[in-house]
């Protein structure tokens, strides 16, 4: 690995370098937003009360917000 630090890098090696990373940067970007996408659809997030909501008021809020999803 030493002998790696002391060769030069060419620069058509490093915008060819840059220019994979930049793709897997995109793809990540797509998948991050199809899973965003996703979980906005199937889950509803609760932002009111930290306060952990006992099982029979968890149940009733979903069955309300299942009620005001237009599906």
């Amino acid at each position: 690995m030493s002998g790696r630090k002391n060769r030069p890098m060419d620069p058509e090696s490093i915008l060819s370098t840059l220019e994979h990373i930049s793709q897997a940067i995109d793809a990540m970007t797509a998948v991050v937003g199809e899973l965003r996408d996703y979980l906005d659809e199937h889950f509803d997030v609760y932002q009111g009360s930290s306060v952990a909501l006992e099982p029979e008021e968890l149940e009733l809020a979903e069955l309300e917000s299942a009620a005001r999803t237009v599906h």
